[in-house]
């Protein structure tokens, strides 16, 4: 905490001293290759979804899935009759 330090210097001084330790630790003679990624002390969250946020994400999700639906579902419309081949037009002008 930098409230504990009197001066500005001596707290950045006390930064680059644990940094360089932490980098001498890491790539030194004495390296220690951990099991987990998380430093010693540290605790592991853990993952989870969540539908959490303003109404405004919440309004942009609704949104999302919405839109994605409804493409999802005209694509099936199209598949199912046929609306993928080309018109008659086109296959005129093509020579088909």
């Amino acid at each position: 905490d930098p409230r504990r330090f009197e001066s500005l210097e001596g707290f950045l001084e006390v930064v680059k001293e644990i940094w360089r330790k932490t980098w001498t630790e890491a790539y030194g003679p004495e390296f220690l290759l951990r099991n987990e990624a998380c430093l010693p002390g540290g605790k592991l969250a853990k993952l989870h979804f969540s539908l959490a946020g303003s109404w405004r994400l919440q309004l942009m999700r609704v949104l999302f899935f919405t839109s994605l639906a409804l493409l999802i579902r005209r694509l099936w419309q199209r598949r199912e009759t046929g609306e993928a081949e080309a018109s008659p037009e086109v296959k005129r002008e093509n020579g088909r």
